[in-house]
């Protein structure tokens, strides 16, 4: 039961396009994995954003000069601890909660450089029909606006 995410925007590290940043309903076609909802943007919002689940993959291309990984989360419904994983190596994780704001991760010198590398993210989710809060009954973990490759930290 319910919605099973975008299933037509499922890439992987083979098929992806080769991006520095994803920007959610500008730059993200290409560029992510399973366990993300589709683009949103009620009218009058500033932005789009797509709901991710407890787990959701994503693919970027880090360049030599790339040391950091700027992730915009938001989580309007409570504070959702996160962690986000290149290559399988911890980059680090905190809580996102509804004052949204972006989190800056530290990329190793042990992570390769130009080439696409295979990111996950991790957080906490619930389904709002089970809490009594909406009837939405798709699993949300958190809002993610973007997600950006940076030269420094």
């Amino acid at each position: 039961g319910g919605h099973q995410g975008d299933v037509e925007s499922f890439y992987d590290r083979f098929s992806a396009v080769p991006r520095r940043g994803i920007v959610m309903g500008d730059t993200d076609e290409g560029s992510i994995g399973s366990g993300w909802h589709p683009v949103e943007r009620p009218e009058g919002a500033p932005r789009a954003w797509r709901w991710c689940k407890s787990t959701a993959w994503f693919y970027l291309r880090p360049e030599p000069e790339h040391r950091a990984l700027v992730a915009e989360l938001y989580s309007p419904t409570e504070p959702h601890e996160w962690t986000i994983r290149a290559e399988g190596i911890l980059l680090g994780g905190d809580t996102a909660d509804n004052q949204g704001r972006g989190f800056r991760l530290e990329l190793p010198e042990s992570l390769p450089r130009d080439e696409i590398l295979e990111f996950r993210l991790d957080t906490q989710a619930l389904i709002p029909a089970e809490r009594g809060m909406s009837e939405d009954r798709r699993e949300l973990g958190l809002v993610v606006f973007a997600l950006r490759l940076k030269p420094d930290l």
